[in-house]
């Protein structure tokens, strides 16, 4: 006879008689630390017609990222328009026949913030929202990217074109021109020094480019690996020169694709300054900037070449799929099927997975998914969908917090296995100061799964709160968890997130 107990969120406790898929979180084999989870924050639109641009600092919205999400990390922006040259579509000149001379010229002064309409409110409006989430927690890091070097500094060649965008003030492509390579350090020096003077906010890490492989029709650049690692060592130079803390990272590049972005870091090894001046190493989850795709398999064959450089690997930017819980259809709006319908995974398969081989496959010490907030109704791009009259977080929200909310900045991974026999997927995450043990599974099976945890040198829990998110269920506590001589058995319904967390006296 099967006998059970069935818990508020779902959740089933067996008694007896329960075929019990075991499970074993091993804390005596230590993985990496976990610096936290976090987004980017859209910065340009009109906040009168724009939703996004309207809830940006909404203290409801600061309220969902800080408080109910429990993020610890935000990227922005690093804009080029405070020392922008002369452009088609107007506007005043910010660089000097001085500055193009002598480098060090370029400083947070020489930047200017006023007077250049909305270029200029996008820049504040990205500074602002770090500055607002770090007086709200003053534990948050804030990364910044570049999308393009000011215009001034790029040049073209035979391979790589370079426009201004036809949709609008963006500059497109081209390469950043070796002569201005001291330059252009000097300009990411000043933006560190702008963010802790201007916003308050120290700026933690900056990645040189975004997507360094690819000409986009909005701000872009290009670079081959050898510019991509004189780069490095230059801005690596300056910084130590100025003092600057701001760590460097690169090349954010698709995990799509291990080969061709280690091809950047490559070079960057065989150089010392270059080697010593890139703590870190990011991926995108695209396999184009735009499809997301982060496979099990890539993640893992971009750690294997990674974890020798004694490098960190960070998550950087993905969509993570539509918002609803199943896969579903949507109107590309971009690429070679644009127009067309496509298909594209639901949380479930999306970003649930996907969370789950950047941390566990690819060794991931963040993650960041590319928006918080989305005005598109299928949510591609965020996990808040948001109208001028409300906020409405998405089954992306509520996956994404089953790690976020409870795995806290600090904590470190663990062995935990074996991972995905029966479709269930398990990570455990160790905070020694505070003495927590967090442990997350998703059961992608078709019928619930009972798991029995043998609990190894890990903080000695005596009970584990539960939460699930599922079709029906968003992030929802349940009954404590018993955990009795390092064991402890539940059942996860099908087609479900389960986290469960718990803190030693």
């Amino acid at each position: 006879m099967w006998m059970s107990r069935t818990l508020s969120v779902g959740l089933v406790l067996w008694c007896a008689h329960a075929a019990a898929l075991e499970i074993t979180v091993d804390g005596s084999q230590p993985r990496q630390v976990m610096h936290g989870f976090g987004t980017c924050m859209k910065n340009w639109g009109d906040p009168a017609k724009d939703p996004v641009s309207k809830w940006t600092m909404d203290p409801k919205a600061l309220a969902l990222y800080l408080d109910d999400m429990g993020f610890s990390m935000a990227r922005i922006p690093i804009n080029r328009w405070v020392i922008e040259g002369e452009n088609p579509y107007g506007g005043p000149v910010r660089v000097t026949d001085e500055i193009k001379k002598d480098p060090t010229k370029l400083t947070y002064e020489s930047f200017g913030w006023e007077g250049q309409g909305g270029r200029v409110k996008e820049i504040d409006r990205a500074g602002a929202w770090a500055q607002a989430l770090k007086k709200l927690n003053p534990e948050i890091k804030v990364f910044g990217s570049v999308w393009s070097p000011p215009h001034w500094m790029k040049k073209a060649d035979a391979k790589r074109k370079l426009e201004w965008s036809k949709f609008g003030s963006s500059s497109c492509g081209g390469y950043l021109d070796p002569q201005y390579y001291t330059h252009y350090a000097h300009y990411l020096a000043a933006w560190s020094v702008a963010m802790e003077k201007k916003f308050e906010t120290p700026l933690y890490a900056v990645s040189i480019q975004n997507e360094l492989h690819f000409f986009e029709p909005y701000d872009s650049c290009i670079y081959v690996p050898s510019e991509f690692a004189a780069v490095v060592k230059e801005v690596g130079r300056v910084f130590k020169a100025q003092g600057i803390a701001t760590k460097v990272m690169g090349p954010e590049d698709m995990t799509k694709f291990p080969e061709r972005l280690m091809s950047f870091v490559h070079p960057v090894l065989k150089d010392p300054e270059a080697n010593a001046a890139l703590p870190i190493i990011c991926s995108h989850g695209y396999s184009d900037g735009i499809d997301s795709n982060l496979q099990k398999e890539d993640a893992f064959k971009l750690w294997e070449m990674i974890k020798d450089t004694g490098k960190e690997y960070w998550m950087t930017e993905t969509g993570g799929g539509i918002g609803s819980w199943k896969d579903g259809e949507v109107i590309a709006d971009s690429g070679k099927n644009k127009g067309q319908k496509t298909k594209i995974a639901g949380a479930f398969n999306g970003l649930a997975t996907m969370l789950h081989n950047a941390i566990v496959y690819g060794h991931a010490s963040v993650w960041t998914t590319w928006q918080f907030l989305s005005g598109g109704d299928d949510c591609r791009h965020g996990l808040v969908l948001c109208t001028m009259d409300e906020l409405t977080p998405t089954k992306k929200y509520y996956i994404q917090k089953q790690y976020a909310k409870f795995i806290p900045a600090g904590a470190r991974r663990v062995e935990a296995g074996p991972d995905g026999k029966e479709q269930v997927l398990v990570s455990a995450y160790v905070h020694e100061g505070r003495k927590t043990l967090t442990v997350v599974l998703q059961n992608h099976g078709a019928a619930e799964q009972t798991v029995a945890l043998a609990l190894k040198d890990v903080p000695a829990v005596a009970k584990l709160a539960a939460y699930v998110t599922s079709e029906q269920k968003n992030c929802e506590a349940g009954a404590e968890v018993t955990v009795s001589g390092g064991k402890a058995s539940v059942t996860i319904p099908a087609q479900s997130v389960v986290t469960l967390t718990g803190k030693a006296e």
